[in-house]
This record gives C-alpha cells, structure tokens and sequence, in this order.
C-alpha cells in the first residue's frame, strides 16, 4: 500500500481534471450558450465567447472581471456591451499603469490598476489628439508614453466596435426598431397619391429612409464582427448585421438573424431570462440547420477556451517542480514517481490542447510566438518524459517543469495581444513549409532550453546543496550533452530548410537576416559546445556553463528580431518584451558566475 499512493495521487488529479473537462462540455448556463455563437471574425470562424476573452485580454490582460467580489465571466462582460451599454461602461476594464498616461487623463490611480470607460470617456478627444501624433512615429522609436497613449487609443476603437456591431450603442427597443424600418421601407415604396393623402406635418418618407440608411451604414462599418451567415448558407460567407438592415430594401424580409438578435438584446435588456433562453435556442437550431459546420467549430474552441488545457498544464508543472525539488531532500522514490505521474498528466492535457488547435486551424502546431511558446513547452515536457523514464533520477523531469512552466506564462502574456489564432501571413502560408521548417527549428528551440534548464539545474545544486552526488552529477553530464547532440541536429536540419524556403519565398538562400542570424548562432553554439566536450576544453561543469548560455542565444533568436522591427522575418514590434528579455539574460548570466566559481565556493564540493 505504500508503494502505491504516488499511483492514487495521479489518479485522483486524473479524475479532477475529466471532472473539469466535462464541466467545460456541459451546456450550462444561457451565457454559456450566448458564447458558443459563432461568428466570423479576423477572418476566421470563431465563438463569441473567443471575441470576448481576447478582447478582455487586450483591455485587462485577464479573461473574467470581479464586480461587487463576485466573477462576472467574458461572455456576461460582451452580453452586456453589446446591450447594456451604459452598464459596461462602469466596468473596470482598462488597464493603465503608466503614469503619464494616468496624469493625462487627471485619474486618481489610489493603488488601481484598471479604470473604467466611464472614467476615460471625459477624455477621449485628449487621447484621440495624442495618439495622433503617436502614430506618426515609427513604433520602433516611440517614447513609452507615446507607446502606451497609442495602444490606449486602440483598444478605446476596440471597445467602440463592440459596442456597435449586433446593434447601435443604446438601443432601446431593437424589434421596435426593426419594425419601424420596415414601415419606412413600406411608405417610401408607396405611390405618390398614397403618399400626398398624409398630413402635412407626416415626415417625407425619403428622409426617414435615408435616416435609417445612414445608421445601418455606421453599424455596418464598425461591426468588430460578422455574426450573420449569408444565405445560401456557407462557413466563410458572413456578414454584419447593418449590411443585414440594407439588403432588406431589396428582399422580402429580413434575414433570419435579424429579427433574433433584436429579441435576444431585448429580452437581456428587460432581464426576462425565459424569452432570451428560448430565442437564443430557436436561433441556435436554425444555425445548426444552416451552417453546421461553423456551429460545431465554435463549439469545441468554446470547450476549449473553458477548459484551459494550457493553464492546466502550467498548474501541473509547477506541482512537478515542487515535488522534485523535495524529493532531493527526503522521501525520494514515492515523490520522484508521484511527479512523473503528474507530469505525463501535465504532458496529456497539453497534448490535447495542442491537438485541438491543430484541428481549428487546420495547420500545423506552430503559426506564430503564442503557437511557439506552446509547441517548445511540449517538447520540452516529452523529452523530459522520455529521458525520465531512462534515468529514473527526477532531473530530466525538473527541467522539463521549468521549460514547461516558462513557455506557458510566455504563451499567457502573448495571448494579451489579441487572437492566437489569427490568419496566416501570406508568406508564412505554406503547410508544407510549417511542418518542417517551423516544427524542426521549434523543436531545436525547445531542446535547447531543456539543456539550458537542466545546466541551471546543475549549477544551481551544485553551488547551495550538499546532496548532491557524482552519480547524479555524472547523469545530468549525460543528459545534457545527449540533449545538445539532439539540438544540433534539429537546428541544423531546420536551417537549412528555412534557407530553401526563403529562396523560394524571396528569391535568396541567405541574406544574414537577423532572424536567420539567430538560427545561425544556434546551431554554430551547439557545435561549439560539442567541440569543447570532445576536444576536453571545458570540463563537465564548464559543459554546464556553456549549455546555460544556449538559453541566452536561443531567447534572442526566438524573441530579439521582433524587438529590433527589421528584418523579413519580423512581423510585429514588442516593445514591452524587452525588460522581461533583459532580466532573463540577467538571470542566466548570475547562473552562469555561480558555475565559474572556484569549486571552494560550491556547497556540494565541501
């Protein structure tokens, strides 16, 4: 019995985690089903309930507010933007935590970090001015005031969109409405004599028309996305519910959804949850009728969204860590298989995770950083598995934890930019291309971090711990130098490749972009590290320094081109990226004095 509570452990975490997956299948709540709509947006099908995580993502860099200390989720959040605007507008959403910017906008911070509309909208002429003259400066070299005005002025666009997509920003009765269009309509069809027989002060029905035409315009024209499908009924053919109003001057009725979304916001309006939940059903079996497709794609990225398999993951990695760092010091053995238990759990969630992307996207699992991010932790947790398994000293496994953890709160902080699914560019869009290059140099990424992570981890215990034995000194030599064998294979192989795609793609094998650069020195420092250990330049602790300075190389590979915004292989600026890069090299420099100590500083050599 006392070899098997690591066993009941795994399978007692096991069953928590179908429990919480099965929660994330299961129908719940009317939000819930409001959030499973589908919609077509940035020029994919996506659910409401992904629009409204990632815009919340990009406001407050959370997915969920706490009003009143209670949880208020996403799709509440974009329920009540969409028809209760002057609610939302109380809502803490923006986050603000430069102080110019706070100065600005004469806000009393008083320790918040989120504001809310109704606290910038006094404002919004100020910031529009401003990020004016923001935007004439490159991104590159803009002040940080400069940078965060800009990016407050856009996210201020962002939520006027979605204010404005499934009906003007303050409706108040939108059948109503739809009705009175339609009389409109009606009157303006009407032949003259009709017309003349109105009193006088009757309004001219061109007027009015042209009225409602002007409104529908602007609702067509700000719509964040489209959540109508067109008729005849096809997965990419949408369009926006203000375009849904001007085609009704030339059909014989409205579309469908028209008359659906005016109920739904009506009903939400009027709090009557039995009329939201039947309409909201009505109009979900006429899309399943339609596009089904589309429906059964929004619905499994929803289970997605509410299952968090990546955050799940990052839970169990940090368990992993925890019970292996113990393990060094006491109940060794029971600990040791208790974590690698949890770690394969960690390893089959983010497999899962990583598999459904796969099938919403239909591409390979790596198509821009977050999508990186995700792929290296995974390889880095199967490694780590695989190498575990042979050497049974929970060192392997340790490193794959850190990998693991690191990667998944980068993903996190790169979700904050908007979707991480978003449409390929078009000199990326080559699946062939994506499953080789990208995979292959991907894996070299992960690889090398592991080798990185596991030098920290022999640096680190060798200098503060006293147990720290030869054999397991002499097993961690081992895994690293068989891990850089491994990387410099697949940095190589993934070079190349890349070569081949850009003489394809832009006419030339090597132009010493700076992205191309970094893969260069990769596998240039993964030779160097092979070559100093077969030539015995460096002994294994110097191995060690050298492997932990694989991660410095391979970081500024990864993430240093978008940082410098030149090159062709860079696709976006990241200028708040920069202090967390800095205090990482920082870091790996502090690991890498500590292992060119003399050995008479070393805990584990006294």
């Amino acid at each position: 019995m006392k070899n098997r509570w690591p066993t009941f452990v795994v399978l007692i975490a096991g069953a928590a985690l179908m429990g919480s997956f099965y929660s994330a299948l299961g129908k719940g709540a009317v939000e819930r089903d409001f959030a499973d709509l589908p919609v077509l947006n940035g020029g994919r099908i996506k659910p409401l309930d992904s629009v409204a995580r990632n815009s919340l993502l990009v406001f407050s860099g959370k997915q969920s507010l706490r009003m009143n200390d209670r949880p208020l989720s996403a799709a509440t959040w974009l329920l009540d933007m969409t028809f209760k605007p002057g609610l939302a507008d109380t809502y803490p959403v923006f986050e603000i935590d430069d102080p110019e910017v706070l100065g600005a906008l004469n806000i009393q911070a008083g320790g918040r970090r989120r504001f809310s509309f109704e606290e910038i909208r006094p404002k919004i002429s100020a910031i529009q001015t401003q990020a004016t003259h923001a935007f004439e400066v490159r991104p590159e070299i803009r002040t940080r005031y400069q940078a965060n005005i800009a990016r407050l002025w856009d996210r201020l666009v962002l939520y006027w969109k979605l204010q404005n997509t499934l009906e003007v920003s303050g409706t108040g009765n939108a059948l109503a409405e739809a009705a009175a269009y339609e009389e409109a309509l009606a009157a303006a069809a009407a032949p003259a004599p009709k017309n003349r027989k109105k009193a006088k002060d009757a309004p001219d029905p061109a007027r009015v028309l042209a009225a409602y035409g002007q409104r529908h315009a602007e609702l067509d024209s700000s719509a964040e996305y489209m959540p109508i499908p067109l008729l005849p009924a096809a997965d990419d053919n949408w369009t926006t519910l203000g375009r849904a109003y001007v085609n009704r001057a030339r059909e014989a009725a409205f579309h469908p959804a028209v008359p659906a979304f005016a109920r739904l916001g009506d009903a939400h309006r009027a709090a009557d949850a039995e009329e939201f939940a039947s309409s909201l059903q009505e109009y979900k079996a006429w899309l399943k009728a339609q596009v089904p497709g589309a429906v059964g794609k929004a619905r499994r990225e929803s289970v997605l969204n509410r299952f968090k398999p990546f955050y799940v993951s990052l839970q169990l990695y940090v368990v992993v860590f925890l019970l292996l760092f113990v393990s060094f010091l006491r109940w060794t053995d029971g600990l040791r298989r208790t974590a690698y238990g949890l770690l394969a759990l960690a390893f089959v969630v983010h497999t899962g995770g990583l598999f459904v992307r796969i099938v919403l996207e239909g591409r390979p699992p790596v198509t821009n950083l977050y999508s990186s991010a995700v792929f290296v932790g995974w390889c880095a947790a199967l490694l780590g598995l695989v190498i575990e398994r042979m050497y049974k000293n929970g060192l392997a496994g340790l490193g794959a934890a850190i990998v693991g953890f690191v990667t998944q709160i980068i993903a996190h902080h790169l979700a904050q930019q908007g979707d991480t699914m978003e449409m390929m560019r078009a000199v990326l869009d080559s699946n062939f291309w994506l499953a080789t290059h990208v995979i292959t140099i991907t894996v070299g990424y992960a690889s090398t971090f592991l080798s990185g992570a596991l030098g920290v981890v022999y640096i680190l215990r060798g200098m503060f711990s006293k147990k720290f034995p030869e054999e397991s000194a002499k097993a961690l030599g081992g895994m690293v130098y068989g891990i850089v064998c491994f990387s410099a294979f697949f940095s190589f192989i993934g070079t190349v490749l890349g070569g081949i795609w850009a003489d394809q793609s832009w006419g030339r094998f090597w132009g010493w972009d700076p992205k191309e650069n970094g893969a260069l020195m990769i596998v240039l420092w993964s030779a160097l590290l092979l070559h100093a250990r077969w030539g015995s330049l460096v002994s294994r602790r110097g191995f060690m320094v050298l492997a932990v300075f694989g991660n410095v190389i391979t970081a500024l590979s990864w993430f240093g081109v978008n940082m410098l915004g030149i090159g062709l292989h860079s696709y976006g600026f990241m200028d708040k990226a920069f202090p967390w890069l800095a205090a990482f090299v920082a870091s790996q420099a502090i690991v890498m004095l500590f292992g060119m100590l003399p050995a008479r500083f070393w805990a584990s050599y006294r």
